[in-house]
C-alpha cells in the first residue's frame, strides 16, 4: 500500500506517492501524454517491504499536478532537486522512465551529492543512434491534443504501442489513463510541443554516462520502439563497463512487461547501494 500527499514545489501543487521508511528511492516517469506517478505503483509495497522509501511524483503538467508556466525539458529535470528539497530529501537513488532517464542523469551529473545512484529504465534518448538508420529518441506521442481531448480508443491505441503484452492494457487501466490525459493535461501536451530548446552543445547524452560517478544500471526491452534493444546492445559494445540488461518479450512499459524481472533488478541494485537497508529490513 502507499498513501497520497500533495506539496507546494516552486508554486506549483505537485501530488506524490509514498510507502516505507528508509532509503528515498525517488521514481520519474516518462513523457506520453496521461503519464503519472501511478506507472510506478507496483513496486512499491515490495521496496517499502524491503526497506525503502519509494517515493513517486505527477511532473508538471502530468497527472494532478498543476500545470507550469515553463513547459522547457529542462525545467522538469530541474524540478526534481525543488521537489528533493521540500520533502526534505537530502540524497536518494532517482529512477527515470523513459524522457525521465534523461532528467535522473542531468540530476546526477549536475548535483552528484544529492544521488546516491541512477537506474534507468526504456530511456531513449541515452542510445546511439544505428549506424545505419540515425534511429533516434521518439518524441512525445499526444493523441488529440491538436484537435481537442483524445478519446478512449486514442489512448487504448497508445497504451497498446507500449507493450509487448496486449492483454495489460485494460478497461480499467485505459479509463484511469484517460483521465489523465485530457483537460489541463492536454493543454500541457499542446505547450510542450511548443517549447523547443536549442539542442545542447558538447558531448551526447550517452556519451556522458562515461562520466557518471554513482552506481548505474540501464533497462530496455527487446521490443521497444526506435530500434532500442539493437542501440542498447551497441552502446554496450561502446561502453562494456556499463550494466545494460536488454530484457525480451518487452517493449516501452518493461517495468509493466516484465515486473518480477524489473522489481528483482531493482532489489539487487539497490542492495549493493544500501547493504544496511536490506540487513535492517530482514531482520
Amino acid at each position: 500500500m502507499h498513501s497520497e500527499a500533495h506539496a507546494d514545489v516552486d508554486g506549483l501543487r505537485v501530488r506524490y506517492l509514498e510507502a516505507g521508511a528508509g532509503p528515498v528511492v525517488l521514481f520519474v516517469h516518462g513523457a506520453s501524454l496521461g503519464s503519472s506517478a501511478e506507472v510506478w505503483e507496483d513496486v512499491f509495497e515490495p521496496l517499502a517491504r524491503a526497506g525503502y522509501r519509494p517515493i513517486a511524483y505527477d511532473q508538471p503538467g502530468y497527472g494532478l499536478t498543476d500545470n507550469p508556466a515553463d513547459f522547457t525539458n529542462s525545467y522538469r529535470a530541474g524540478f526534481i532537486v525543488k521537489l528533493m528539497d521540500v520533502l526534505a530529501i537530502d540524497r536518494g537513488t532517482l529512477v527515470g522512465h523513459s524522457q525521465g532517464g534523461g532528467f535522473v542523469l542531468q540530476t546526477a551529473l549536475e548535483q552528484p551529492h544529492r544521488v546516491a545512484a541512477v537506474a534507468v529504465v526504456s530511456s531513449g534518448p541515452l542510445l546511439p543512434p544505428l549506424p545505419e538508420s540515425g534511429a533516434g529518441a521518439a518524441p512525445e506521442r499526444t493523441p488529440g491534443s491538436r484537435s481537442g481531448d483524445p478519446s478512449l480508443d486514442d489512448i487504448r491505441k497508445l497504451l497498446e504501442s507500449d507493450v509487448f503484452h496486449k492483454s495489460l492494457i485494460t478497461l480499467e487501466l485505459v479509463e484511469r489513463r484517460h483521465r489523465l490525459s485530457i483537460g489541463k493535461n492536454v493543454l500541457a501536451a499542446a505547450e510542450r510541443s511548443r517549447a523547443r530548446e536549442p539542442r545542447p552543445g558538447g558531448k551526447t547524452a550517452w556519451e556522458q554516462l562515461a562520466e557518471l560517478t554513482q552506481p548505474l544500471v540501464m533497462l530496455y526491452g527487446e521490443n521497444d520502439r526506435a530500434s532500442a534493444g539493437s542501440r542498447a546492445r551497441l552502446l554496450k559494445e561502446q561502453q562494456p563497463h556499463l550494466d545494460v540488461r536488454i530484457v525480451p518479450e518487452a517493449a516501452h512499459m518493461l517495468m509493466w512487461d516484465a515486473p518480477e524481472l524489473f522489481l528483482s533488478t531493482l532489489l539487487e541494485f539497490l542492495a549493493g547501494v544500501y547493504p544496511r537497508a536490506g540487513q535492517a529490513a530482514a531482520r
